[in-house]
């Protein structure tokens, strides 16, 4: 947190006492390409609840996990905060997150979730997958 705050980030943070928090192991290839492990934890369990369009007083940008996408309850609250960003006149961008996940999830229904995002942040794995280019460079 104290580092989140220092680099001028705001963390908001929801504690869940019956989860343990989401676990991610990184891994970074010779060519800076990442692919993570993931134990997503309590991150799956966040509610449309916890998410108010007020929690976007005085922010520059919105930058969501794809993970939120993924899972019922997550994703309806990503995308109320997506949907509040994009009406407030921030703007958001979005991590795909996992190759495995968008795989599953499809990558159509991946797309038309993160509609109104100014910015996509894939892996070259994850643009492959939600343009069907094998090329990295026309998948960009």
């Amino acid at each position: 947190e104290r580092a989140l705050r220092a680099a001028g980030v705001r963390p908001l943070f929801v504690r869940d006492a019956e989860a343990a928090t989401a676990t991610v192991i990184a891994l970074v290839d010779a060519s800076a390409e990442r692919t993570f492990l993931t134990d997503s934890g309590a991150a799956l369990r966040l509610s449309p609840a916890d998410w108010s369009p007020g929690l976007l007083d005085g922010v520059a940008r919105l930058h969501l996990s794809g993970y939120l996408f993924f899972a019922g309850p997550s994703r309806e609250t990503a995308l109320r905060a997506l949907r509040d960003a994009t009406e407030a006149g921030v703007p958001v961008s979005v991590d795909p997150a996992s190759a495995g996940f968008l795989a599953v999830l499809g990558a159509d229904r991946f797309l038309a979730a993160v509609e109104g995002a100014e910015v996509l942040l894939p892996n070259a794995d994850e643009a492959r997958g939600l343009t069907g280019r094998a090329e990295p460079g026309r998948a960009a």
